[in-house]
């Protein structure tokens, strides 16, 4: 029993955090999307061309860029599947309101917000993004 009080105040606190993702860094495309296991999943449209950091896990995919999360998204196990956020696209859009309502990312936006977007601002993309 003393050998394990003398050995305590070496001892760690608690035991470091250990992360099971599987890492990379992938080059953000042109349409605003990080390819990971054939699927994409966008990311700021700001970041297009630079590379960003991902952590894959079983059940997200998290980007990370200059140690700052930029996105999440549920991960997708299927082939060639597009995980989008309108949110994303917020400076594309701005300049092209008219490809809002044709876009991938209008077809997956949230119910909620599809509602919005239904009941006050349809005909009015500009102001709704």
């Amino acid at each position: 029993m003393d050998m394990l009080e003398d050995e305590r105040p070496h001892l760690l606190v608690k035991p470091p955090k250990y992360d099971t993702a599987r890492i990379s860094e992938p080059r953000v495309n042109k349409y605003s999307c990080v390819s990971i296991d054939t699927c994409y999943y966008s990311v700021p449209d700001s970041l297009v061309g630079q590379f960003v950091f991902a952590k894959t896990y079983t059940d997200k995919i998290l980007c990370y860029h200059k140690n700052v999360l930029v996105a999440e998204h549920k991960r997708v196990h299927s082939r060639s599947q597009w995980q989008i956020d309108i949110c994303h696209f917020a400076k594309t859009l701005t300049k092209k309101p008219g490809a809002f309502v044709s876009s991938a990312a209008f077809g997956q936006m949230e119910p909620r917000l599809l509602n919005i977007y239904n009941k006050y601002y349809r005909g009015l993309e500009k102001s709704f993004i």
